[in-house]
């Protein structure tokens, strides 16, 4: 009887080793034992990360980016400087209801004829107690410009002199402006019912004319109930029975 032999596993019993390409049975895909392997690869050095940077809190932060306090991570924002208040003009008294009443009805001059004339009369007397309130207003500022002499500036004699060139008043309704306009200093009643537009200027320049200290409540009162022309006469005979200053 005859027995085969392979001659491989008879050669590697005996020492010899194997062909190139044969690889020993039991280690799949290694090399052969006592045989050198190649070179060893060295794997890719570890990339190191961006460094640390202390921030505007000094804390670490990538970037140096400013932070919050309290906040990490999120940016402050600069501080904005506050703006300056701008102190608002004095309101004039009754002002806004008079603004209320002049709708868009009365904005177009050209639509006045299609009003009913009730509400053009109401619109009439809105109006002049608006104006009447502006005209305190401005004699307020004219007595205060006249007190300290502003006019002086300009090179004018007075503060009639002064309206007549600058306000376009004439000389005589400019010397009667200054006067009540310095009259409406010692009487705050009359001046206060003037700047809510309870008095028109003919009823204030007549109270100025007559009215004391003592006096003008009761004139104050009889102005309220009386026309413009009835207080003037009124007013001019109180100058008239004052007893003369010596």
């Amino acid at each position: 009887m005859t027995v085969m032999v392979d001659d491989n596993l008879l050669a590697t019993k005996q020492g010899v080793p194997v062909g190139l390409g044969d690889t020993p049975a039991g280690v799949p895909g290694e090399a052969p034992a006592g045989e050198p392997s190649g070179p060893a690869v060295p794997s890719n050095p570890a990339v190191p990360s961006n460094p640390a940077v202390p921030n505007a809190c000094g804390e670490p932060s990538e970037g140096g980016d400013s932070c919050s306090p309290g906040v990490p991570g999120v940016p402050a924002e600069p501080d904005i400087p506050a703006e300056p208040d701008i102190p608002a003009e004095p309101d004039i008294p009754g002002q806004a209801e008079q603004a209320e009443d002049w709708g868009g009805e009365f904005a177009d001059l050209g639509d006045l004829d299609l009003v009913a004339l009730e509400r053009l009369e109401h619109g009439l007397m809105s109006l002049a107690g608006h104006l009447a309130a502006g005209e305190a207003r401005w004699l307020t500022w004219l007595g205060v410009y006249d007190r300290r002499a502003g006019w002086e500036t300009w090179g004018c004699r007075s503060a009639a002199e002064w309206l007549s060139n600058k306000c376009g008043r004439s000389l005589t309704a400019g010397r009667e402006r200054v006067r009540v306009a310095r009259s409406l200093q010692n009487l705050p009643l009359t001046k206060t019912a003037f700047i809510n537009g309870e008095l028109s200027y003919s009823k204030v320049r007549a109270i100025t004319r007559a009215a004391t200290a003592d006096s003008e409540p009761d004139l104050l009162d009889i102005a309220r109930s009386s026309t413009a022309s009835q207080l003037d006469q009124i007013c001019n005979g109180v100058a008239n029975a004052r007893p003369p200053r010596w």
